[in-house]
């Protein structure tokens, strides 16, 4: 069994949380309000809308989403 991590809660990170948790394996998905939440799955799936720049998650754990009315990124 494999823990898996999903950025993005929208439609395509429920979709593909429903496949792996069918699979047999643990699930967490996270979204923009999980700033202090730390990454801790042994797979990490980016589900994010490809209309504006995609989140980032550091090798600390942390995920980084861009700020929507600037090039700048807000670090959760």
């Amino acid at each position: 069994m494999t823990h898996v991590s999903i950025i993005g809660s929208g439609n395509m990170g429920q979709a593909i949380a429903a496949v792996v948790a069918k699979g047999g394996n643990t699930v967490e998905l996270f979204n923009s309000t999980d700033k202090d939440k730390p990454v801790t799955g042994e797979v990490v799936i980016l589900a994010t809308a490809s209309t504006r720049p995609s989140a980032r998650c550091s090798p600390t754990g942390r995920i980084s989403w861009p700020a929507r009315s600037s090039s700048t990124s807000v670090t959760r």
